[in-house]
Parts: C-alpha cells; structure tokens; sequence
C-alpha cells in the first residue's frame, strides 16, 4: 500500500501544528485551568484588599507570588508560539513536500535526496480533524495537514495507517 501527498505549509496552519504538538496531557491542562482560576481568584483579592488598604508594601510578598504564578504559567502558554515562530524562520520548512507513506513508513523525496522515517521511530502522536502531527525520538515535528492528501479515501488510509503504526510511549 503506498499513499501520495504533495503540499506547502500555511504559516497559519504551521502555528497550530506545532501548538496541536506540544499540548500538554490531559490532567496538564487541567491543572493549568486550575491554576488559571487560582491566579483570576488571588488577583481579583488582591486587587480589593489594595482598594481598602491602599497599602502596596503591606503586600509586597502577595504581589511577588502573584507574579511569579503568572510568569510561571504564561511560558506555557506562550512556548508554543515561540517555537513555532522560530521554526517558521527556517526556508526549509516553507518548500513544497511531497512523498510516499507506506507500511515500513514515510518517504519524503526531496530535491537534495530522499529521506525515509520509518514507523518505529515516532513515538507521540496528536490529531485534530484535519491534521495529524507526529513526533520521533529525536524530537522532529512531522506535520501532515488534509490537504496533502489527493482525496478523503488517501486521508483515511493515511490515518488508520498512523493509528496501527505507532504506539505513543506516553
């Protein structure tokens, strides 16, 4: 079985890609939920108690801890973003693909070569309804979007190849 795909990444696309990848476990993001509520709750006080006391040194060691929760849990939400800005930068990754997926994995024929990753080495998947981004050991981000699939009958083959091939070590 080989399944053709062919396309160009769209920076918006791009952006999520690298966002839909580095998303966090569920009992993750639920914690960061938590701590968000902690963080709107703690400013929301604070913000009374400077009201009636109008005494900013009286908590100063309140506002610091405050600040540093909000540093804390802003690098998370704003790491994605930065790595995908970064990458983004490179020519590479704004060239046309194309390849062959197969069951011993993904071809990718470059102009500089071909360059195959087979299926053992990826070890995360993330999925959305029109994307798929997978992750080797080595940490590289492959992005495969919808549209680099000729049709629905290649995107589903493509899919339940990835669902069969790789076991996620997380």
């Amino acid at each position: 079985m080989e399944i053709k795909f062919n396309g160009k990444y769209e920076k918006d696309l791009f952006f999520r890609a690298v966002s839909l990848a580095n998303q966090p476990p569920k009992n993750r993001r639920i914690m960061r939920t938590f701590m968000l509520v902690f963080i709107l709750v703690g400013l929301y006080v604070l913000l009374l108690r400077l009201i009636e006391t109008g005494d900013v040194l009286g908590h100063a060691t309140y506002i610091a801890m405050m600040l540093i929760i909000i540093a804390y849990l802003s690098v998370s939400y704003t790491q994605p973003y930065l790595a995908a800005r970064k990458m983004w930068s490179n020519e590479f990754v704004r060239q046309k693909l194309n390849g062959i997926i197969t069951k011993k994995g993904i071809l990718y024929q470059l102009k500089a070569g071909n360059n195959q990753i087979l299926w053992d080495r990826f070890t995360r998947v993330r999925k959305s309804q029109l994307l798929f981004t997978l992750v080797t050991r080595e940490g590289l981000l492959v992005i495969f979007p919808r549209s680099f699939f000729k049709n629905e009958p290649d995107w589903q083959k493509f899919v339940r190849l990835v669902e069969t091939k790789i076991v996620p070590l997380n």
